[in-house]
């Protein structure tokens, strides 16, 4: 069974799930995996630390774990999003291990509107496009 894992700063939004199907080989059966606490710590990376090696060492243990999952083996996709330099710490781990790195791709709707105090408030859409491996 392929599993995937999810180390986002947020959940998959429900136009992602369908796409890991169409996409990514996801069959019956297969599994999303995610750990709350490791994407509350992933989510809040101290800016002042250049690297934070015990988070990515949790999150390494976490994929090579056997506690609420089967252990990552190679294949399996592993959903990688948030901080530029910790996400390219892990996806040149996941690439050495076989896993295969993964981030969406979105399309931005951005709405402004201007208010009757003449302040502008922003709102801005992310629509999934595609899954985008991963490469070094």
């Amino acid at each position: 069974m392929k599993q995937f894992f999810s180390i986002m700063n947020h959940s998959l939004s429900n136009d992602q799930i369908p796409a890991l199907f169409s996409e990514l080989g996801a069959q019956a059966g297969w599994q999303l995996a995610d750990e709350p606490e490791l994407a509350r710590r992933w989510a809040n990376i101290d800016p002042a630390v250049d690297l934070d090696n015990q988070l990515l060492e949790d999150i390494q243990s976490w994929l090579l774990s056997s506690k609420r999952h089967d252990p990552a083996q190679p294949g399996d996709v592993i959903i990688i999003a948030g901080e530029p330099v910790h996400s390219f710490a892990l996806v040149s781990w996941c690439i050495k291990q076989g896993f295969v790195p993964v981030a969406a791709t979105t399309r931005r709707e951005s709405v402004e509107k201007t208010l009757p105090d003449g302040s502008v408030t922003k709102t801005n859409i992310f629509r999934h496009v595609k899954w985008r491996k991963y490469v070094i």
